[in-house]
C-alpha cells in the first residue's frame, strides 16, 4: 500500500513504514529546566527541537502543514505532590481538545511523582495547530520535570 508519505511493507513479519524525507515529523524534548504545575490549564514551551521536518513547530505550537491524520505523543513526568492531586495532560488543537488524567503513582524523593503518557491520532485541516498542556486541579503545586529523558513528544503525519 501506498500514499502521501510513502509505502508501508512487511519484511520477515515486520511491519514497517518508509518515510519521505519531506514528509511532516515533529519530536522535541524537555529543554532541561523545570516549572511548578500551574492550577490551570497553560501550554508547555519548555521544548528544544530535535527533528521538525518542514519547519512547523514553534513556540510550542505544531501547524499542520497539510491536511491528514497525525500521530501526536507525549510525555511528562512531574514530582514533589501530594496525595490528593490530580494532574492533567491535554492534548489541545484548533478543532478538539484531548484530556489524560493521572493521580500521583509513585514516591520520589520530593513527595508522590507520576508520568503521564498521551496518544491520540488527530484529523488535522491544514493549518490547524496542536499543543501540549498540564495542570493540577487541586492547586499551583508540583514539579514539572522538563529534561529531555523525563518529557519529549513527537507529531508525525501518517496519511
Amino acid at each position: 500500500m501506498s500514499g502521501i508519505i510513502g509505502s508501508v511493507g512487511s519484511k520477515s513479519g515486520v511491519i514497517g513504514l518508509k518515510i519521505n524525507p519531506s514528509q511532516p515529523w515533529v519530536k522535541a524534548v524537555g529543554d532541561g529546566g523545570t516549572s511548578t504545575l500551574p492550577s490551570s490549564y497553560t501550554k508547555i514551551t519548555a521544548w528544544s527541537e530535535v527533528k521538525d521536518t518542514g519547519s512547523n513547530f514553534a513556540s510550542g505550537v505544531f501547524t499542520a502543514p497539510i491536511t491528514g491524520a497525525y500521530l501526536i505523543t507525549g510525555r511528562f513526568y512531574a514530582y514533589g505532590l501530594t496525595a490528593d492531586d490530580m494532574v492533567y495532560g491535554k492534548i489541545v488543537s484548533s478543532n478538539r481538545t484531548y484530556y489524560c488524567r493521572s493521580f500521583q503513582s509513585a514516591e520520589y524523593g520530593s513527595g508522590p511523582a507520576i508520568e503521564l503518557v498521551i496518544c491520540e491520532i488527530m484529523d488535522m485541516d491544514a493549518s490547524d495547530t496542536v499543543e501540549f498542556g498540564m495542570y493540577n486541579n487541586q492547586g499551583a503545586r508540583g514539579t514539572l520535570y522538563e529534561h529531555a529523558e523525563f518529557m519529549s513528544m513527537n507529531i508525525f503525519l501518517l496519511a
